[in-house]
């Protein structure tokens, strides 16, 4: 439909008698009103309200080109209804995507799978940044952040930033969360496949709904970031970290601050850092401010240690209320030496059990400033070293 033909419902702004030049600019109400208009044959100006509905936040400014054959996908770039060539591309930085622009609705209502995938796929390999304004997103397949194997195929996209606005209470306590919420059974909610670097989940809440496996799982990593991240209702872990195969495939320089990963379903594990002989290991990555609680389940661990070595745990919790069933800190010597050289400050831990079979033994890890204020009595296992928080030395030079 070319622009003599335009309906009221396009509005035209700063023309000449109708006449159509580069400074002619065009708005539309929503993407579904945008399609239906070709604006002719030169290059104008476009603004666009928003995506369902003037508000709604996936309006934005762009330009109509004539010439344009780019793909359509529905955030970036627009493409009129039966038009082979001319689209309308919108203005924004290379690194930034908004997923309001692709669709998404955060109502926890609709569902926000294809547009989010759409928003990630936008970026370029470099990567950048995906937001999700305060709202309840719901996905019905995980989102997968990278396209390596964690073997042979290194992914192609890298530093891809997934922000929201706070997990659990939004921006100053007084802005709507980004939560992010399963309504289908899945292997994983977020899945970040690696040889990957550089990719950063924050400010978001992860409601696995007692439908997904796992809320995040990642292989071959190297500096990870997730921050201000809340994990919960999974069945079976929060936070899988497992390395890749072959050199280069481990895990390596990751950060988590301010991670909570609790679940009420029985037999689940909050943090698995997993690996065996056939695995590279996880290695010199630091856990700040980090509660993992298993609730009341049976059958359930805070934190399984495998395959690691030089991680560092900060005041973190591994937490629980049925100690008689369930345990808080697994250290498992699935590859024999391992997991080593790990260091907890301040932690506070229950109890620590150890896993030695088919005659692999752990070895040594440190613990300061080790926890007693709930009764928690020191590790006896001549592998276990540090102090208590009351100054109380265990295994000291041995």
């Amino acid at each position: 439909m070319s622009a003599s033909s335009l309906d009221n419902d396009l509005i035209k702004a700063d023309t000449a008698e109708g006449t159509m030049d580069n400074n002619v600019m065009f708005s539309y109400g929503s993407v579904t009103q945008m399609r239906k208009y070709n604006p002719g044959p030169n290059k104008v100006s476009v603004l666009l309200k928003g995506y369902f509905y003037s508000g709604d936040g996936g309006g934005g400014m762009f330009y109509w080109d004539p010439d344009s054959e780019l793909e359509h996908d529905g955030g970036l770039v627009i493409a009129p209804n039966d038009t082979k060539v001319g689209r309308y591309i919108r203005i924004c930085e290379s690194d930034y995507r908004n997923v309001k622009w692709f669709g998404a609705v955060g109502s926890g209502s609709s569902n926000d799978t294809d547009a989010i995938l759409n928003a990630i796929a936008s970026l370029p390999a470099s990567g950048g940044t995906i937001r999700f304004p305060g709202g309840t997103y719901n996905v019905s397949q995980t989102l997968n952040i990278g396209n390596g194997d964690g073997v042979s195929v290194r992914s192609d996209f890298n530093g891809i930033k997934l922000i929201g606005c706070g997990a659990g209470f939004g921006i100053y306590g007084d802005k709507e969360p980004t939560v992010i919420k399963a309504v289908r059974d899945v292997d994983a909610v977020i899945s970040v496949n690696g040889r990957i670097s550089d990719v950063v989940i924050e400010g978001i809440e992860i409601n696995c709904a007692s439908l997904a496996q796992t809320g995040i799982f990642a292989r071959a990593v190297n500096s990870l970031r997730i921050s201000n991240v809340s994990i919960r209702m999974f069945n079976k872990s929060g936070l899988h970290i497992v390395g890749g195969t072959g050199i280069g495939n481990g895990n390596v320089n990751c950060r988590f601050e301010s991670v909570n990963a609790i679940s009420t379903t029985d037999n689940i594990t909050c943090l698995l850092i997993d690996g065996d002989t056939n695995t590279c290991a996880t290695e010199d990555c630091t856990f700040i401010d980090c509660r993992f609680d298993i609730h009341t389940t049976a059958g359930s661990n805070s934190v399984i240690i495998r395959n690691a070595h030089g991680l560092d745990f900060y005041r973190c919790h591994f937490a629980g209320y049925n100690d008689k069933e369930s345990n808080y800190l697994v250290l498992d010597s699935s590859v024999d030496g391992t997991p080593y050289g790990n260091t907890f400050y301040d932690c506070s831990i229950l109890r620590i059990n150890v896993i030695e079979e088919g005659g692999h033994t752990i070895g040594d890890n440190f613990f300061y400033g080790y926890g007693t204020y709930d009764n928690e009595l020191p590790p006896t296992h001549p592998r276990l070293h540090g102090i208590t928080d009351s100054g109380i030395p265990f295994q000291i030079g041995e």
